[in-house]
């Protein structure tokens, strides 16, 4: 495991930062300037087995959550970092959340489906980007929601965006996410898809039309070799069909055919060509044709 140095004043013995690489506020805000962006990894050698600032007091174990930046993913010079978190619900299976940060036209910061509030992934996103102005949480999954109030505490001053009729715990300043909501300065670069399933059950679609992709929750995913390491479970997860390519787990959730074929028809007339997934495997590449084949049944 590593642990994410972009220009935070904590750094591992051993490393040493690129010249001209630290991530400053001022070169965010202007995308244009691309050669401020770093493109390079700044990965530090790992510090400790199990840091203090890594610990969550979530539900499952473990506690410890050593954040990620995904650099070979990542598209700076495009104004999009992605990081992950290991997330273990399961012994037998090797899980990751993951968050998006998007850097916009306008100079705003915003953070998409923010993942366990450590004090290492916190103190990195300030060190990094100086902190977000916009935190948008795409679910209406409870787990998610109880990493709100993390977020809330350290960025208080953050718009903080949740589904329709959804209360962020700790969150003060707070907006309705609908597909007419977000700002007209942000709809020439995001647009969002909402999928209503049984009534409880409701989650996005993002799209980012800069660098042509998805960010989907749990509706589509992949899960591969790493993250079924286990033979048994892996043999008997490719009998079941849902093994090495995309699909829908969340199918006996999607009651309602008519307001999922409308979110699922505007997802796919979006100009994209790759998915980043919350879980399994990332990115899911020529995910366009993979999501019409999977959301076929909604018209079936």
């Amino acid at each position: 495991m590593t642990c994410l140095a972009l220009s935070s004043s904590r750094s591992c013995e051993g490393f040493v930062a690129p010249a001209g690489a630290s991530l400053t506020r001022s070169a965010l805000t202007k995308v244009q300037v691309s050669q401020t962006f770093p493109t390079e990894p700044l990965f530090a050698p790992d510090c400790a087995p199990e840091r203090h600032d890594q610990a969550f007091p979530g539900l499952f174990p473990p506690v410890h959550r050593p954040l990620r930046w995904r650099d070979e993913d990542s598209e700076p010079m495009r104004g999009l970092w992605l990081f992950e978190q290991p997330l273990q619900t399961v012994p037998t299976v090797e899980m990751y959340s993951r968050m998006a940060v998007y850097a916009l036209s306008d100079g705003s910061i915003c953070v998409y489906n923010p993942i366990a509030p450590t004090e290492e992934t916190l103190q990195e996103i300030s060190d990094a980007f100086g902190g977000p102005d916009h935190i948008i949480v795409p679910t209406t999954a409870w787990n998610n929601l109880l990493f709100v109030a993390g977020w809330a505490e350290r960025f208080p001053r953050a718009t903080f965006w949740g589904l329709e009729g959804v209360k962020l715990p700790g969150a003060k300043f707070t907006k309705d996410l609908t597909m007419e909501s977000f700002p007209e300065s942000w709809k020439a670069e995001l647009d969002v898809s909402i999928l209503e399933g049984n009534g409880i059950f409701r989650e996005c679609f993002l799209l980012h039309r800069t660098t042509r992709s998805v960010f989907a929750m749990d509706s589509f995913v992949e899960m591969g070799e790493g993250n079924i390491p286990n033979p048994v479970l892996r043999a008997a997860s490719k009998m079941s069909g849902n093994f090495g390519r995309p699909v829908c787990p969340t199918k006996s959730l999607l009651w309602n055919r008519e307001k999922c074929k409308s979110a699922m028809s505007r997802v796919l007339d979006w100009d994209f060509d790759k998915v980043y997934a919350n879980h399994g495997e990332c990115p899911i590449q020529d995910a366009k044709e993979a999501i019409r084949g999977e959301f076929q049944f909604l018209w079936d």
